[in-house]
């Protein structure tokens, strides 16, 4: 029977081929061209596009939690939707003025005292915005060294401010008295010094000797409401990961900070720290009464379902894309589908093949004949150490 058989061996830099006709090599060749990588890292050339592409598509579904959020918020609360919207680019109303309250300072006031509806919108927002490392967010993808190395920073960041936060309650905490100083009499004071000296000073009864101290013990909530500045980048820059956070630790702040606001009776009508609750309140409505929701009124309550969109809103992850359906059938039992290279029975039968036809080169080469009980003792050895390793 005449037989002609064309084989090719496709690489990324190479496209190997050869000509066999009755069982005898008639041609054979390689053609090499330029691997599809950026020379000086090896990165793909794709790369860019990739990490653009990705990076529009998470500030966009923040976009969008953040607009969910503004509205449940402002139909929840009688909030005027309008004063959270930025308009050519300036800032929105609502995070606008010269007396506004630093975010970090408000999440830390939220453990302490009750927050007005506006504040507390701001503690929410800024958490969903910033929400930190999930678990999926830490995991190895690939074997590309340079991911690896940018995983491994991650890892040890999160694992070091991990043991920084458990010293205080919450996040939020840890960043307003590690990273923030507060304008007391004619200075500034790190937050940490104030509330150890104002603690520590009303517990002992003593009486401070400078006028900051004694401002901190006539008065142990002298901060709120106080000027504070941060004077430590908290913010991370490209490339750098020293204040990454786990996403599990700020949905517990979030938490926290509920079931202390339902310990104050949120909302505190008439003790808001922004000045003019009531006023501001009517001027709202009067301003939105175009919005259907204030048509109809707003609750203030905390409550289970209001709080459960809340998180389902804020922490919101979308699910990984499904590829079952691209699972090809094993050649050997056509009526199943293949084995995730990761599975114990596919490395258990890679490990064998292979073992089983590298003794099958070396007896063909050295003529040497390997009993059936020397094949299964090697083969157990090769595979209690590709077990104790974790791959084939």
């Amino acid at each position: 029977m005449h037989t002609k058989i064309l084989g090719f061996d496709i690489g990324i830099a190479s496209i190997g081929w050869a000509f066999v006709e009755n069982g005898e090599l008639r041609d054979c060749g390689v053609r090499i061209f330029t691997e599809a990588e950026n020379p000086k890292t090896g990165d793909s050339l794709a790369l860019p596009r990739r990490e653009a592409r990705s990076t529009r598509k998470r500030l966009s579904r923040r976009k969008s939690r953040l607009e969910m959020l503004k509205r449940l918020l402002a139909k929840e609360w009688g909030l005027c939707y309008q004063d959270y919207i930025s308009v050519d680019g300036e800032l929105p109303k609502a995070f606008s003025g010269t007396n506004l309250t630093n975010p970090y300072a408000l999440r830390y006031e939220a453990l302490e005292r009750a927050l007005s509806k506006e504040e507390l919108a701001r503690v929410i927002l800024h958490i969903a915005k910033h929400r930190g490392y999930s678990n999926n967010n830490t995991r190895l993808v690939g074997n590309d060294e340079g991911k690896k190395k940018e995983q491994g920073k991650i890892q040890k960041a999160l694992q070091k401010n991990s043991l920084k936060v458990a010293k205080y309650r919450t996040i939020g905490e840890y960043f307003y008295k590690e990273f923030c100083e507060v304008w007391i009499g004619d200075q500034w004071i790190p937050c940490k010094e104030v509330r150890d000296k104002s603690t520590e000073s009303a517990a002992n009864g003593e009486v401070g000797n400078t006028m900051a101290e004694s401002l901190v013990i006539k008065n142990p909530h002298h901060a709120f409401g106080a000027k504070v500045r941060v004077i430590k980048p908290i913010r991370n820059k490209s490339g750098a990961y020293e204040n990454c956070m786990l996403q599990a630790d700020l949905y517990r702040e979030l938490e926290l900070i509920f079931a202390r606001q339902k310990e104050f009776g949120f909302p505190k009508i008439g003790d808001s720290q922004s000045g003019q609750f009531l006023g501001d309140c009517a001027k709202q409505m009067r301003d939105c009464t175009k919005q259907e929701t204030h048509k109809k009124g707003a609750r203030f309550s905390l409550t289970k379902e209001f709080l459960d969109e809340i998180f389902q809103i804020a922490f919101y992850r979308r699910p990984l894309k499904d590829f079952s359906h691209l699972v090809g059938k094993c050649t050997f039992y056509p009526d199943e589908f293949r084995a995730p290279k990761c599975s114990l029975s596919a490395v258990e039968f890679i490990t064998l093949s292979k073992t089983i036809n590298v003794l099958t080169y070396i007896s063909k080469e050295s003529g040497e004949v390997y009993s059936k009980g020397q094949y299964e003792q090697m083969l157990d050895s090769v595979f209690k150490a590709v077990c104790e390793k974790g791959g084939a």
